[in-house]
């Protein structure tokens, strides 16, 4: 049996430090005072850790004062949003996104390009250098340092490695990205999984940061989870775990990308809302989505849907029914698993979060344990489709944090 960890001191400074900017992203602006008071540090603790991030230029006063009802009036502290970039790239299955953030966190530029279904890993990864190349020159002259890159990717991630080891929904096995980037980058870098940096993103800036568990669903074209228990993703031993959406649901269903069948993303993702609308109108069921694209069913998108639904297309709205009943049963057994507090809908999917939403809690209310629905909350992501691109500020920053005092930001140049 392995031994136990001990915490040596700089452990436990790199954890507090984490704590107090956990709440100055919270309660912001902030005082000292109420930090120490929000986060259970001693006032001396707190005090100190500020001097640290404000000499490294990650806080700053604000030059305000926050009313006291006794003594002199507390001094406003916040995040310095200029103190640096991040740099995050997510590559989706119909197309990559790349964009700039500062510590706020704000998106300040951003570019996409679609990717071509069955296309390459190595031409994907070209396309992702390309942009990344473009996403630091246009910082470069600002004179802002980048702490780092990170590349979301929808699949299974080695951390340990920097290697995608299966994205199901690509055709993707063993493709070491980290590796592939590397070569062209002299710049922090780390990949992670899509919906695992989502999951942080909503943790830390977004709808669950207040929540001490919470569960993030991202509802794109293929279906995967986070799992965020107490400020710190559930990862598992190589970084695999919280992947959900390749969790059995029905033993003798749909055959999976990943090889297994009846997985969960076979019947709760978009893919699978896509396939129920195809299947209807070609066994006769009339809908207006058929005439929008001029009977080519392949041509159909989720956006055709959504808008039909929105005109009570009743195929758009069987399909989404459907759907959401499939996705409540999944949710039903994390919620009797994980009894989370707050359960978070992002992706592509979760824009049709009004046609979802009431079969996802008709099936909880009547498969979850009652203790564990009472104080579920269901809430749509708050930064939508990027909340991948904003996990990798939370993920840059984070580890820098906790290595503050081995840091020089840097300012070397992509080649």
């Amino acid at each position: 049996m392995a031994g136990l960890k001990t915490i040596n001191h700089v452990d436990m400074r790199n954890r507090n430090i984490t704590i107090i900017v956990n709440y100055l992203y919270r309660y912001a602006p902030i005082s000292r005072a109420s930090l120490a008071r929000k986060s259970g540090l001693n006032k001396a603790t707190v005090t100190s850790i500020i001097r640290v991030l404000i000499e490294n230029g990650f806080v700053i006063e604000t030059g305000k004062s926050l009313r006291k009802v006794i003594g002199h009036p507390a001094t406003a502290l916040q995040v310095n949003p200029d103190a640096a970039r991040v740099i995050g790239a997510e590559i989706r299955a119909e197309e990559v996104v790349v964009a700039v953030m500062d510590l706020s966190p704000a998106i300040l530029w951003r570019e996409s390009q679609t990717i071509q279904e069955g296309q390459k890993a190595v031409s994907v990864i070209d396309q992702t250098l390309r942009l990344l190349n473009k996403a630091y020159y246009s910082v470069k002259y600002l004179g802002i340092p980048v702490l780092g890159i990170v590349v979301s990717l929808p699949g299974l991630v080695d951390l340990s490695t920097n290697t995608l080891i299966d994205a199901p929904g690509m055709g993707w096995k063993n493709v070491p990205v980290g590796e592939m980037i590397q070569r062209e980058i002299h710049l922090p870098l780390a990949i992670g999984n899509s919906a695992h940096m989502g999951s942080i993103a909503e943790n830390y800036f977004g709808a669950s940061k207040d929540s001490e568990v919470s569960l993030y669903l991202n509802l794109g074209s293929t279906l995967s989870s986070g799992i965020v228990i107490m400020d710190s993703v559930l990862s598992g031993a190589a970084g695999l775990a919280s992947e959900a959406g390749h969790m059995t649901i029905d033993p003798h269903g749909e055959k999976c990308a990943c090889g297994n069948s009846g997985c969960w993303d076979t019947v709760a993702s978009q893919r699978a809302l896509l396939k129920r609308v195809r299947y209807a109108i070609q066994r006769g069921q009339p809908s207006l989505i058929q005439e929008v694209v001029g009977g080519e069913l392949t041509k159909i998108t989720f956006s055709h849907v959504l808008e039909a639904a929105k005109v009570r297309d009743e195929v758009a709205l069987r399909a989404f029914e459907e759907t959401g009943c499939w996705l409540g049963v999944g949710l039903s057994g994390l919620i009797n698993l994980l009894n989370p507090e707050t359960i978070i809908l992002g992706g592509s999917m979760s824009a049709g979060h009004e046609f979802l939403l009431p079969a996802i809690e008709e099936e909880i209310q009547k498969r979850a344990f009652v203790g564990a629905v009472k104080d579920c909350q269901i809430s749509l992501a708050k930064y939508g489709e990027d909340s991948s691109l904003l996990g990798s500020l939370a993920v840059v920053y984070w580890n820098l944090l906790n290595q503050l005092q081995y840091i020089t930001l840097s300012t070397k140049e992509l080649v």
